[in-house]
């Protein structure tokens, strides 16, 4: 949502209807409706991912509008040219807020150094933890010598029992006090380590992206034709027109908002009614994986670990895996993406858009398909996350049908076709 002018409450709402515009097409009307009315020098401006879904050209054009803008803007981003003309950069994290002056080279570069610091203090505090305790326990093993030692003695000179009594006290208590003060020692210097890893765990991450490995099977994965795909009144893809991918290709589906690029991805997976197919094989070989760009099958109050094993159900038995172990493989790749048993448990629509990315991402790692068919995969994504998703996307060795706007994010994963849409 946009707002601004806060002193009239001007709320700028959403003014089509989602089935009937793409995400980018509506995120465009958003804009044009913000850009008509040119928030004041007064006004407060509030943007939560404002450049999610729009194309390259638009998305220019609203960067320069904004940068003309000289009203007070709080964003939401993780758009890297946007966050780079930022005058300061609030981090959001396990309840704190940290301000950066500057853009976000240079925030990046202080909480580098930050982590960096935080880290040696740590290293620092673990190596005196230790040598507390090693020189309590040095302390303790001494004192036992002695005891042993004055007890053979004094067997052995005949000392009275009452001087051996008070010997053995003052030996007690002096034993008593290095050792309550090497305690005190190592109960602060633990409280410390303890703060400082807790401080050091807000420049690490707790969660990441999983790799998804590959099933091996014979070209063609994809051999689409023989079908004429509509986009509201417009043919976006003739019965002549074939699409074939081999094992291993990638394929950049390009096209402007609204060019169908989102309605051609859902026939090819057979999902959308209304250009269903009849009495043709099913174009795509063995196992495949989609990523939609709405994520609007984890919108829903079912726990997120029951939808997984749903949507998993029918891909796995085939490939000869029981439903407790697509589990087990489930629970513990999500746990690796930072989402734990009970929170697993937890309703469908809670998550948050990266959250709901990489449990599906999960969910394709589990799969192991040959080809995975993504329609925006970096929105909603933090900027690590993205840089790990490239980085997984880089290793999987089977074959990727992709869409988006982000020409960085395209090059990274290397294609070797690419196909435009009007």
């Amino acid at each position: 949502s946009v707002h601004g002018d806060v002193s009239v409450g001007f709320y700028l709402p959403q003014i089509i209807a989602p089935e009937e515009r793409s995400g980018g097409q509506r995120q465009r009307s958003r804009w044009e409706v913000l850009m008509e009315a040119r928030p004041g020098m007064d006004s407060l401006l509030l943007l939560d991912e404002p450049f999610r879904h729009l194309d390259q050209e638009f998305r220019l054009r609203a960067l320069t509008f904004l940068e003309g803008l000289r009203c007070h803007m709080l964003i939401v981003s993780h758009d890297l040219d946007l966050l780079e003309r930022a005058d300061s950069i609030l981090h959001l994290q396990a309840g704190e807020v940290q301000i950066y002056g500057g853009g976000y080279d240079t925030y990046r570069r202080i909480r580098e150094a930050e982590g960096r610091a935080r880290g040696a203090e740590a290293h620092r505090l673990q190596k005196e933890v230790g040598r507390l305790r090693s020189e309590e326990r040095r302390i303790a093993s001494r004192q036992i010598h002695r005891t042993r030692k004055a007890e053979r003695d004094n067997l052995t000179q005949n000392i009275p029992k009452s001087l051996i009594h008070r010997q053995k006290g003052r030996a007690e208590k002096t034993a008593a006090r290095l050792s309550n003060l090497q305690k005190r020692k190592q109960t602060e210097n633990d409280q410390r380590l303890k703060d400082s890893k807790e401080q050091l765990s807000l420049y690490a991450r707790d969660s990441g992206v999983v790799e998804i490995p590959a099933s091996r099977e014979r070209s063609p994965v994809l051999h689409w034709f023989h079908r004429k795909v509509m986009a509201g009144n417009r043919t976006i893809w003739k019965p002549e027109d074939l699409l074939s991918m081999d094992v291993g290709e990638r394929v950049w589906l390009q096209g402007p908002n609204g060019s169908g690029k989102t309605t051609l991805l859902k026939c090819i997976v057979d999902t959308c009614e209304e250009n269903r197919p009849c009495g043709h094989e099913d174009p795509i070989r063995g196992t495949y994986f989609y990523l939609d760009q709405d994520l609007l099958s984890l919108e829903n109050q079912e726990p997120l670990i029951a939808h997984l094993l749903e949507k998993a159900q029918p891909l796995a038995q085939p490939r000869g895996r029981s439903l407790p172990e697509m589990e087990t493989r489930l629970r513990t790749l999500l746990g690796y993406s930072g989402i734990s048993g009970d929170q697993a448990l937890r309703p469908c629509y809670s998550f948050s858009g990266g959250e709901k990315i990489r449990a599906l991402l999960c969910l394709a790692a589990a799969l192991e398909p040959s080809l995975l068919i993504l329609d925006e995969p970096e929105q909603n994504l933090d900027i690590l996350a993205r840089e790990e998703l490239v980085q997984s996307l880089a290793q999987f060795e089977g074959s990727i049908l992709f869409s988006t706007h982000d020409a960085g994010f395209a090059r990274e994963l290397k294609p070797g076709r690419i196909l435009k849409l009007p």
